[in-house]
């Protein structure tokens, strides 16, 4: 017999026990960051989105990468302020508490793309977004049951 014991997740109000106590400095320090990277989005002379993808472009020539990064360079113009309200958007819900749960899965899929579109062109990617999803896991988690 093994010694341990798979025991259930005990929840209070929608909230896995043992994860509260970090669930609202992670939603506000992630959702205050986003919120900004947002912004910025808005902003040519801080970051180019256009620039960015255009080195995505390059980078997975060959690849499977290479149509959809394609696509997004065609339409550039759009993509940059789209994703920028996008941004604010799920991050003040984040930042709000409101509709937490929807604003996560919709930020989980842009995340994925990013890194799987821009890591060949900007490895830091990875590192920059990999604790942004790793932090919407934890939010994903501890709101079991939330709205």
């Amino acid at each position: 017999m093994s010694s341990t014991t798979l025991h259930p997740v005990h929840t209070r109000n929608g909230i896995v026990a043992g994860t509260s106590q970090y669930r609202q400095p992670v939603r506000l320090i992630f959702g205050g960051l986003y919120l900004a990277a947002g912004i910025v989005k808005f902003f040519h002379g801080i970051e180019d989105v256009g620039v960015v993808l255009h080195e995505a472009e390059r980078a997975n020539a060959g690849s499977w990468l290479a149509d959809p990064g394609a696509w997004l360079v065609s339409y550039s113009a759009v993509v940059r302020p789209m994703i920028g309200a996008l941004f604010i958007g799920w991050n003040i819900c984040l930042l709000t508490g409101r509709y937490l749960r929807t604003a996560v899965w919709g930020q989980l899929p842009v995340l994925a793309t990013f890194i799987l579109l821009l890591a060949a062109a900007r490895p830091q990617i990875v590192l920059i977004d990999a604790p942004f999803l790793a932090a919407a896991l934890f939010l994903l988690r501890s709101d079991r049951g939330g709205p």
